[in-house]
């Protein structure tokens, strides 16, 4: 199986099987579906590319998902949107993201190319703190380093917090935003994939991530850190932290370049030849 097949499979597993998508051009046909809470509607993925969107009709949409109780994943995709489309303003953001923060029965959110910062997470934060169906967090955005917002949010949790697949890729974090991704990781201790592909991590942002590996806390068992600008430093970094490592099972990191040079392999090379569970 290819790892991007192997992604796409263990974030299904983590769904329902049975969802209905709803992929029409028929605007309405959505936002009624959402607003009578139609048990049908458990899996909707909404483009303003193939559902026009207004400021106004963001805001209700925010609202009618969180008043939902049967959406089971929300895919939201605004990629073609311009930068200065009033639906992307901050405002509009922090509006639906008010709304949304009711909903208790998301257990995938996926969020691609969407406006994400402090305010809004802080906004989001009881959907984060209550929801206790949530499993799959997938994000492509321009994640800030106030990812630690998230993780203050679901530490607020009676129970501990039932995530097991979080992505945060194609999202230009630095090496400065990984310490609070990594706290994030921290606060999901039934965290099983962490996928950081496709961003700008670098030498200095392996630290975090190999004493996270360390941790008794840590339970991963797949991580994804592919085309990241990890140079030979990082590497040997990593590689000794998963020497004693008996829980992962995957470990993706090609793609890596230093300096315009693909990054050697040859630091994991004593410690992948004495791990049998490493695929």
């Amino acid at each position: 199986m290819k790892m991007e097949e192997e992604k796409s499979s263990f974030a299904s597993s983590s769904t329902d099987d049975d969802c209905v998508t709803y992929y029409d051009d028929d605007p309405d046909k959505h936002f009624d579906a959402l607003k009578m809470n139609s048990s049908l509607l458990t899996r909707l993925a909404v483009s303003p590319q193939v559902v026009p969107f207004s400021m106004d009709r963001g805001i209700e949409f925010g609202k009618n998902v969180g008043r939902n109780t049967h959406l089971k994943c929300l895919d939201i995709d605004m990629t073609c949107l311009e930068d200065d489309d009033p639906v992307r303003s901050s405002e509009t953001a922090e509006s639906f993201c008010s709304g949304f923060s009711a909903n208790r029965s998301l257990n995938q959110l996926i969020l691609i190319d969407f406006i994400i910062g402090r305010s809004q997470l802080e906004r989001l934060m009881p959907f984060f703190a209550y929801n206790d169906q949530l499993v799959a967090i997938v994000i492509q955005s321009n994640f800030p380093r106030e990812a630690d917002a998230m993780a203050d949010a679901l530490r607020l949790r009676k129970r501990e917090s039932s995530i097991k697949l979080l992505t945060i890729s194609s999202s230009r974090v630095s090496c400065e935003s990984v310490p609070a991704i990594i706290e994030l990781a921290r606060a999901c201790p039934q965290l099983r994939m962490l996928d950081l592909s496709k961003n700008r991590i670098g030498n200095e942002g392996c630290n975090a991530i190999a004493a996270y590996l360390q941790s008794e806390r840590c339970k991963l068992t797949k991580i994804f850190i592919e085309d990241n600008q990890i140079g030979n430093c990082g590497m040997r970094v990593l590689a000794n932290s998963i020497r004693s490592n008996r829980r992962l099972t995957h470990l993706l990191f090609d793609g890596n370049k230093e300096e315009g040079r693909l990054t050697s392999l040859d630091p994991f090379a004593d410690t992948l030849c004495n791990r049998s569970s490493i695929n």
